[in-house]
């Protein structure tokens, strides 16, 4: 299977498992303190996958997840230091700051 199939997979199954609908209109401003995103799923325990160890970041990320009947919300709060931003070789294939879905 493709990895964009495993992906999709992936992402309708944790949307099933995870999903809170939204209570109030989600509105796309750049803001996740926001009442809108009160009560979303959150995600806070990743681990690294490049290099594959498993460990925690050195910089954690949050990820909010919120459902409606227009929609499916997904917001990252990302707590990197803008001076620790710096490329590697693995960044050659995507944009550092990009987050697909």
């Amino acid at each position: 299977m493709k990895r964009k199939n495993k992906t999709l997979i992936f992402l309708m199954a944790t949307l099933a498992t995870f999903s809170v609908t939204a209570q109030n209109d989600v509105v796309i401003d750049g803001t996740i303190d926001s009442i809108e995103w009160q009560g979303a799923q959150i995600f806070d325990d990743f681990k690294l996958s490049y290099p594959n160890t498993g460990d925690k970041p050195k910089y954690p990320t949050t990820t909010y997840l919120k459902t409606d009947d227009k929609g499916i919300y997904i917001a990252f709060k990302n707590f990197q230091p803008e001076r620790s931003r710096k490329y590697s070789g693995h960044d050659h294939r995507t944009s550092a700051d990009f987050i697909p879905i």
